[in-house]
């Protein structure tokens, strides 16, 4: 006959138990799931979540039509911001959506009758194919390993197939060895995912509003300038041209939108002390004198006077009427230059962004007096300037898109008759174009800025 202790031990082996089975429960509540093997789906009911918790891939409505899409937004935060969208250009009809991986690594989207509203089309076809939500919201298809997904060998990722939204480590540019092209596209509406009227490229043989690259930002946009915060990078070489940023603080979510206005606007979120929110770090373009060429040729646009549009000195306006919005069209020069009569200088004009380099020549070796002496010798040289890192910066024929920065602009060096001196002095914050970017090419020779020698 057992004692006191004895006739407990049953309960206490039952308590046990169900202590057991309910942790186990709980764990497999908490489990996430980021990824899909050959023959697994994810249907319109459940989600794919990366390893720590920051990324969610599945299913949303949205749109006029309350169609279903197929997106990647962050995980736990309220209201949901989706920063990628799979059939953005065909929406699925009802909820009947299902992902799919198949045996050669292809993902498939279909719906009802096995129709397809989405594919993934992948280089090759990898062994033990795995697609995977990662940390930084890239959905990837590569092989399989004991460590996960190999990195850099993948054959399929999201990030070559952006939205409206750019994330940190996302490349946006020309593969040259591909022919890979990342463009980032607006939304049509706030609650319309399908592609709208505003892309944002980077183009090397276009001109570009938001000035040329100085080393780490866009002169166009003094907030790109590194910080504490983020870092923000442009490379162009035989294999690639691209634009990227990242952030220095890992504990914060950040992402650059194109919206569907336009405006390219830089978003950062932290989770520090339990309450978070989405603080606009800058948005461009800002207003009338971000907008490409806005006083036209030979002119610099001031958002601080009124009228905004100003000659360069020894220029006049085209439309002789004064009026102030005749400025727009232009300015052509007072009286020709003679370049042999030695009667000319290079006239400082400060804290200005550049103007369109279609027809710049660079020199990364050459410092000031270098560059000045130049382009006094070259008598098709109107302007030059020079950056720390970009070396010296030689314009032909007319200046356009040039305007002033209270803060964060460069110096420009107008070729003018010697009687011609004005320094340009102007508050503003960023200028952007959502369409065009601008490289400089990354030889030590004198190029084109086209990239022809």
């Amino acid at each position: 006959m057992g004692g006191p202790l004895s006739r407990w031990r049953p309960a206490v082996t039952f308590f046990f138990l169900i202590s057991c089975i309910s942790c186990n429960l709980l764990c497999l509540e908490t489990a996430v799931v980021d990824s899909i093997r050959p023959g697994q789906s994810v249907n319109d009911t459940q989600t794919l979540v990366s390893a720590e918790r920051i990324f969610e891939l599945g299913f949303f409505t949205s749109g006029p039509t309350g169609g279903r899409y197929l997106g990647i937004w962050y995980h736990k935060i309220l209201p949901r911001v989706v920063v990628w969208v799979a059939n953005r250009r065909q929406p699925m009809p009802d909820n009947s959506g299902v992902l799919m991986l198949s045996h050669d690594g292809a993902l498939i989207l279909s719906g009802n009758s096995s129709a397809v509203f989405w594919s993934a089309e992948t280089r090759g076809s990898p062994n033990q194919p795995v697609a995977r939500l990662l940390d930084n919201g890239n959905f990837v298809i590569g092989g399989e390993t004991s460590g996960g997904v190999n990195a850099g060998s993948y054959y399929w990722q999201s990030f070559d197939q952006p939205g409206d939204t750019m994330l940190p480590g996302m490349r946006i540019g020309i593969d040259r060895r591909s022919g890979l092209v990342r463009n980032i596209t607006s939304s049509k509406s706030f609650g319309d995912p399908s592609p709208g009227n505003f892309t944002f490229i980077v183009d090397p043989r276009a001109p570009v509003a938001s000035g040329p690259w100085v080393g780490e930002r866009f002169v166009g946009i003094p907030e790109m300038r590194a910080n504490a915060l983020f870092i923000y990078g442009f490379v162009s070489d035989a294999n690639e041209v691209y634009l990227k940023f990242e952030d220095w603080n890992r504990s914060l979510l950040s992402r650059i939108v194109i919206n569907e206005s336009g405006v390219a606007q830089h978003y950062a979120r932290s989770e520090e002390g339990g309450v978070g929110r989405w603080n606009l770090i800058w948005q461009s373009p800002f207003e009338a004198c971000d907008r490409m060429a806005a006083c036209g040729a030979n002119a610099v646009c001031d958002p601080a006077m009124s009228p905004s549009c100003r000659c360069l000195e020894g220029f006049r306006q085209k439309d002789e009427g004064g009026a102030a919005a005749a400025a727009a069209a232009g300015c052509m020069r007072e009286e020709a230059l003679d370049c042999r009569s030695g009667a000319e200088e290079l006239v400082k004009v400060s804290g200005v962004k550049w103007p369109d380099t279609s027809t710049a020549l660079v020199n990364l070796s050459a410092g000031l007096n270098d560059c000045r002496t130049a382009c006094l010798r070259d008598c098709n040289c109107t302007a030059m300037g020079i950056s720390d890192r970009s070396g010296c910066v030689r314009w032909s024929g007319d200046l356009v898109d040039i305007r002033v920065f209270a803060t964060g602009g460069q110096d420009l060096y107008v070729r003018a008759a010697v009687r011609s001196k004005v320094r340009y002095d102007g508050t503003d914050v960023a200028a952007f174009c959502p369409v065009k970017l601008w490289n400089f090419p990354h030889s030590s020779e004198e190029v084109n800025a086209l990239g022809s020698p």
